[in-house]
């Protein structure tokens, strides 16, 4: 790779290479290994200065404000409990009024919510580092890094919109869930940083008047 392409670090510490040096010693394959970093792993973390680390963490990207509209959209699911309710739910709603013109920056948005990120469900809480939970959150970080690389690709990795991009996912586990978000911050690094935790019935958005 172009030493010109590769993040290198104020202290000269090449982050490709400390995660190439990683990944070909790991036994197991690991979120390195599609050149991640999750800012939630400890042991990824050691392999840094405390320094380079604070650098790699200085670009995280806060979660956007929800638009009002998507909110709304997102409200006619609120009362899904099993999948025919969903399926009940995609047939006979829509993401805008019967008869109402599509609007680009009102409806854009809610017309493409399903592409925005990723989900993954298991139905009961154990314990919060058990195998199944652990597995699952390697799953939903392999997902959104795919769901990121087929967005570039789309802008043609162009570095400045490549920039503006973020994918965002769920991890539910009974009733807890887990945010995750991953960004960019070379066109080769990614970062994966975990958001809230939070309990279902803590979820509102009381300014479009709902709450789960």
């Amino acid at each position: 790779m172009n030493k010109s392409k590769k993040w290198i670090l104020p202290s000269g510490t090449c982050v490709e290479d400390v995660l190439f040096n990683e990944g070909i010693s790991l036994s197991i394959e690991s979120l390195i290994h599609s050149w991640t970093i999750d800012l939630s792993d400890l042991e990824t973390k050691k392999l840094f200065t405390d320094e380079d680390w604070c650098e790699i963490e200085k670009t995280v990207y806060k979660q956007p404000l929800i638009d009002e509209n998507v909110a709304k959209t997102l409200s006619r699911f609120r009362n899904v409990r099993k999948i025919a309710d969903l399926r009940t739910v995609l047939d006979t709603t829509s993401y805008k009024d019967k008869n109402e013109p599509f609007e680009q920056e009102k409806h854009f948005d809610a017309e493409w919510i399903e592409h925005y990120g990723a989900i993954e469900v298991k139905g009961l809480f154990d314990q919060i580092n058990s195998p199944e939970r652990c597995k699952d959150a390697f799953k939903l970080g392999k997902s959104i890094h795919d769901m990121f690389a087929c967005l570039a690709q789309s802008v043609k990795f162009n570095e400045e919109k490549v920039r503006q991009l973020q994918v965002v996912g769920l991890q539910h586990s009974g009733m807890l869930v887990k945010f995750v978000s991953i960004v960019n911050s070379k066109l080769t690094i990614y970062k994966l940083f975990v958001g809230l935790k939070l309990q279902i019935s803590q979820l509102s958005y009381p300014k479009a008047g709902i709450k789960v």
